[in-house]
């Protein structure tokens, strides 16, 4: 439960920032709309790029109390932006306090998870952990949007600020035990155990081979009889030892392609994140309208978030599903600069709610294909490694495109720009992956083939 709540906040509180960008504009009239994408873009970059700072801490202040402390800063900076008339203070409470703050949390919560539940649980509790990201993008622009239009935008950041607040209370779900120390133990312990279970396993296999004359009759007659428990523990075995022995995957040129389609994505999805409430309004679009359709991204990248759980490499690589998404959220960005009839509304507000709920379903999909990308692509014993460098390029996109952005419309005077930007993006970072076509060989796919292989092998040694 700290897990989701974690995620709803800083879902909700920063990624659906975008909402506050007009008044933003109005109250710092003297800013342009590059200095205040600033504040929109240092945010989502902390955010995602905190994870080393969260690792160097926990290695002096436990976990659990690192969260709570992310929170109080967070929130103290949420508070000085809301009182503030100077954008250099904005920019710090904002930007920068909020989006450290709150990245503490996002990045500590899935380890404590990773380390609170057993193999046979834990996927149900990252699921539930990205279903919190949904929830978040649903309910931060409808609440928002309400406050400012209820309120002012300065009273909507006190509401900010209490939702930022609440990470105290996913910090104190952190076990008090979890330290980068106690990390390291555990994953020692775990090897230990897994190369302790292979040597039993071992051991009681030679023993059956010893025994294979005598019993293959009453094996023959379990496995006519349906009994599953020896060729289960057999895949258990295998997956085991396809870990352990699993041999290291070169980094390049899959690296190239990769890490150059986390950059290209990030520009693009904080660009449009940012910018799709401010280019509907401009055509006249009532802000409680704008705020539902927006929403829908969030619902519906809760399908695409559950959906993977049926995505595997058996058909269609995953890199493939994942590739096809960027392509199909560069054609809806597009589309969202085709010239639409004035009949008062009603054709334009069904067609952006058409085309975010693709946007949001590809979202779902690709958001949550990265990591399993990341272990087809470099295997496990690399996952660290390249998980860490998405991360960092998924702030450093934030970083250079949402300002970038922000220029073009300065000088454009329109949002059609950066949206054609943006498009282009998500186009280039998918494209980039069409590499891998000729450089599967080199990523971790099991294949029908030596699945079904793997299975006749274990019944005729049976």
């Amino acid at each position: 439960m700290g897990g989701i709540l974690s995620r709803i906040v800083t879902t909700g509180t920063i990624n659906c920032m975008g909402v506050f960008l007009d008044d933003l504009k109005k109250a710092f009239s003297s800013s342009s709309t590059a200095q205040i994408s600033l504040v929109f873009s240092v945010a989502p970059a902390l955010l995602e790029g905190t994870g080393v700072l969260a690792s160097f801490l926990m290695s002096k202040i436990k976990a659990r109390y690192l969260v709570i402390i992310g929170s109080i800063v967070a929130t103290i900076g949420v508070l000085m932006a809301s009182q503030t008339h100077t954008y250099l203070v904005l920019l710090l409470g904002m930007g920068i306090m909020n989006g450290m703050g709150q990245g503490l949390a996002r990045c500590i919560l899935p380890i404590a998870i990773t380390f609170s539940f057993d193999d046979k649980t834990r996927h149900i509790a990252f699921a539930i952990l990205n279903g919190g990201d949904g929830v978040g993008g649903v309910l931060g622009p409808i609440l928002f949007s309400y406050l400012i239009e209820t309120f002012t935008w300065r009273n909507a950041l006190l509401v900010v600020a209490g939702m930022t607040a609440h990470l105290t209370v996913s910090g104190c779900t952190v076990p008090l035990t979890l330290t980068a120390t106690n990390v390291e133990r555990e994953k020692r312990k775990m090897s230990t155990t897994q190369t302790h279970q292979r040597k039993i396993s071992t051991t009681v296999h030679s023993e059956s081979e010893q025994r294979f004359a005598v019993t293959a009759a009453s094996t023959s007659d379990r496995s006519a009889s349906g009994s599953p428990s020896v060729e289960i523990g057999a895949e258990e075995e295998q997956k085991d030892q396809d870990m352990i022995d699993e041999p290291d995957v070169p980094l390049f040129p899959n690296a190239i392609f990769f890490l150059s389609n986390i950059i290209t994505h990030s520009i693009a999805y904080f660009i449009f994140m940012t910018f799709v409430y401010s280019d509907m309004k401009d055509q006249n679009m009532a802000p409680g309208t704008v705020s539902l359709i927006v929403a829908i991204i969030g619902g519906v990248s809760i399908i695409g978030r559950v959906s993977i759980c049926v995505m595997t490499n058996k058909v269609i690589p995953r890199w493939v599903i994942y590739m096809s998404g960027h392509i199909i959220r560069s054609l809806v960005v597009l589309c969202f600069q085709i010239p639409l009839p004035n009949d008062g509304g009603s054709t334009k507000t069904v067609i952006y709610a058409i085309l975010c709920a693709l946007y949001g379903l590809t979202d779902g999909v690709t958001g949550s294909l990265i990591p399993l990308i990341c272990v087809d692509l470099f295997g496990l014993k690399r996952f660290g490694l390249v998980l860490g460098l998405e991360m960092f390029l998924m702030g450093l996109g934030a970083v250079v495109g949402v300002p970038l952005a922000g220029l073009m419309k300065d000088y454009f005077k329109s949002y059609q720009i950066p949206f054609l930007f943006s498009a282009c993006s998500f186009m280039v970072a998918g494209l980039v992956l069409v590499p891998l076509f000729w450089t599967k060989k080199r990523y971790q796919m099991v294949s029908k083939v030596d699945k079904k292989s793997r299975l006749a092998e274990r019944k005729f040694s049976l």
